[in-house]
């Protein structure tokens, strides 16, 4: 009997000792269960949301290029006559930041064989003339790179053939024919055939231009054409969208890969991996987006360490479990609202940058419609808001300076200039609130008086231009003097706008005629 309490002892110790490791390693396994379960659903919720913040990105991207060369295209094509200096200008704005990627953004125009050597000598005249027409292959259209504006710090490329770039040409010829926003196939850049570091794939956007007589489309000029480098792009992307611990993949509708980030990633095998299509320009791609290995093995070190801290601490206490999980389930709320915070940061910083995109666009759209030397309405926005008046009465003056070429020629074109912008002022103080005074080019101007009383009304605002034009300017102790030759012609509701402005600068050859320094009603003597 003393030999078997020793044994039923061991036999309880051993018992005991065997349900706390059966107890230990099924509480071990259920907890490996639960947080590998929902290490798994987080996981899979979180790329669901950041694979769609990356795809949202790219076609917000896309959509800003799509927008700016927009803007541009009809900047260009609201020119009289387009110089080297007025494209710099317009594209004085654009950067990487505002398009990402873009190597550069080019003026491209497309010119036959036999019609090369005009087009050359033509943009020489326009303020280039070293551009030298580099034509490749005979019997094809070729497009010629006219103004080149590099974003990448590289040279410009000026006088280049880019039909010779099959997928570029092809693109350039659909956007002409659709005349629509278009993305080409990818390919290597022209820009970037001599740079070996750059030689990766890339694709053109590409948007017509056509010239415009106020708001009506006239005849194709050409093309704005951005050449976007895909790594590039893609890494903007990625990094716009907080794609921090992603990878990601762009591929061509052809399942041509254009861009791997990281460099040469791989993003086979994982069932965390997202892959979405996004249509643009007239093509659609295929963005993978996953996790990277550094991310999976981070978090799978972590699955490690609690699940060996829980088979030890639930043979000894429930009650540490609960601690464990409280601790992890804070942990991962505090992950949640550094995210949230960094989004919340990263939408302010796009917002900030949307706002100065919109000042831009509002300076473009100012320098498109208002004369640069004296700020009075230009040409373009005169007959705007002419043809917006036409709904009711109104009147256009048509105004030419007399004696101003004389002065101009004698005294130079400084002196010519800043008596332009004197006369502008003088206009100004003429007219009516309301009314819109306009440099029409040279020395012509016009004035619309809007809402029109009477003829009489008219009448005595081209007195008082006629009067103030002719008082003294005193410029550099200069005494000048210069006259205006007003012609007036009223219109109403239903009158062809075209031939009340055909009136009104008739009338105003007729006060040049009858002796200048007057008005012309036309249809009257005075």
């Amino acid at each position: 009997m003393r030999s078997t309490a020793p044994r039923r002892r061991l036999s309880a110790g051993i018992a005991a000792m065997l349900c706390a490791l059966v107890l230990g390693a099924g509480v071990t396994w259920a907890t490996v269960t639960v947080f590998s379960n929902g290490e798994s659903d987080a996981a899979e919720q979180t790329m669901d949301r950041r694979s769609q913040d990356v795809t949202r990105t790219i076609i917000n991207e896309i959509s800003q290029f799509q927008d700016s060369l927009d803007d541009l295209s009809r900047a260009v094509g609201s020119q009289t006559t387009l110089t080297l200096a007025d494209y710099d200008n317009l594209t004085s704005g654009l950067t990487t930041e505002r398009l990402p990627g873009a190597g550069g953004v080019t003026f491209v125009v497309p010119a036959p064989d036999g019609q090369v050597p005009a087009v050359q000598r033509r943009w020489r005249a326009l303020g280039s003339p070293d551009l030298l027409l580099q034509p490749v292959g005979t019997n094809v259209e070729h497009m010629f790179v006219i103004f080149d504006r590099p974003l990448d710090g590289g040279p410009r490329i000026s006088g280049r053939d880019v039909s010779q770039a099959a997928y570029s040409a092809a693109a350039l010829q659909l956007s002409r024919d659709s005349d629509q926003f278009v993305v080409s196939a990818p390919y290597v850049l022209v820009r970037d055939k001599t740079a070996p570091g750059k030689q990766q794939l890339s694709f053109t956007f590409t948007v017509p231009v056509y010239t415009y007589h106020g708001t009506r489309k006239g005849a194709f000029l050409g093309w704005i054409v951005a050449g976007v480098r895909g790594g590039d792009f893609l890494d903007r992307t990625l990094r716009n969208a907080s794609g921090y611990g992603l990878k990601a993949r762009l591929d061509d509708g052809t399942s041509t890969e254009v861009a791997a980030v990281p460099h040469g990633a791989r993003l086979a095998g994982s069932s965390l991996n997202r892959t979405t299509s996004v249509t643009a320009g007239r093509r659609q791609w295929q963005v993978t987006v996953g996790p990277t290995r550094v991310a999976l093995e981070s978090a799978g070190r972590r699955l490690i360490q609690l699940t060996l801290w829980c088979g030890v601490l639930v043979t000894l206490l429930i009650g540490a479990l609960v601690g464990t999980l409280a601790f992890a389930r804070d942990r991962a709320l505090a992950r949640v609202d550094e995210a949230t915070a960094a989004l919340r940061k990263d939408i302010v910083r796009r917002e900030r940058a949307e706002t100065l995109l919109r000042q831009r666009e509002q300076e473009l759209r100012r320098l498109a419609f208002h004369d640069p030397l004296t700020g009075l309405a230009n040409r373009l926005l005169f007959y705007d808001r002419i043809r917006a008046a036409a709904t009711g009465p109104y009147a256009a003056l048509f105004i030419d300076l007399d004696g101003f070429k004389q002065i101009n020629d004698a005294l130079g074109h400084a002196i010519g200039d800043r008596l332009l912008q004197t006369v502008a002022a003088r206009l100004t103080g003429c007219t009516r609130a309301g009314d819109t005074v306009a440099r029409l080019g040279g020395d012509e101007f016009a004035v619309l008086i809007e809402h029109l009383a009477d003829v009489d009304e008219a009448r005595h605002c081209a007195d008082r231009i006629v009067r103030a034009v002719a008082e003294s300017i005193l410029l550099d102790g200069v005494d000048l003097r210069v006259g205006a030759s007003v012609g007036i012609a009223a219109g109403t509701s239903g009158d062809d706008v075209d031939e009340v402005v055909r009136r009104a600068d008739e009338a105003m050859y007729q006060a040049k005629a009858a002796g200048k320094g007057r008005f012309v009603l036309a249809g009257s003597a005075r």
